[in-house]
């Protein structure tokens, strides 16, 4: 169980590696993501408490990687003093919703659009547990702090949205 002393390692982020990159179990079938696929694994990584390891020379990081790796909200994800890895609390139809506890009354939602094609999603604090008034941000586009009722959005192919909840008095 993740916690301070003991990690979950997913091994190495293959992000910015645009299909330059070589691993010892590849055997030549990785042909790099997407932007999208990218800033989706690292928004995993961070809800899972992992450890933050690249598999490419940051001296030469384009802008848009520097983007997804620097992104200090989802380090802080990442880094919580809870230390605490996300679980599954929805999956269906290509959609999977993740949940990590963060401390301070927080939690982080991840929402990860699985399939191949564009889908829709709705969601509601209540339908994870989470009971009460809670207030939403987006760290992904880094819209700030609205109390929450009802959330709803679209996803790309692969692409993923990052939500901190704080419950609110």
């Amino acid at each position: 169980m993740p916690a301070p002393g003991g990690w979950n390692d997913p091994d190495l982020l293959v992000v910015g590696l645009f299909g330059k990159g070589k691993s010892s179990s590849d055997n030549g079938r990785f042909k790099g993501c997407n932007l999208t696929e990218y800033r989706s694994q690292f928004a995993l990584w961070c809800m899972l408490a992992a450890p933050l390891m690249v598999n490419l020379d940051v001296r030469a990081l384009p802008d848009s990687i520097k983007t997804i790796l620097l992104n200090k909200e989802l380090i802080a994800i990442d880094q919580d003093a809870e230390g605490r890895q996300c679980s599954t609390v929805y999956k269906q139809d290509g959609l999977q919703v993740f949940q990590k506890p963060l401390s301070g009354n927080r939690y982080a939602i991840c929402i990860l659009n699985r399939g191949d094609a564009p889908k829709t999603y709705s969601f509601r604090p209540e339908q994870w547990g989470l009971r009460g008034k809670w207030a939403l941000h987006d760290v992904l586009t880094g819209q700030k702090d609205h109390t929450l009722r009802q959330e709803q959005g679209s996803l790309a192919s692969h692409d993923c949205r990052v939500f901190i909840l704080t419950a609110l008095p």
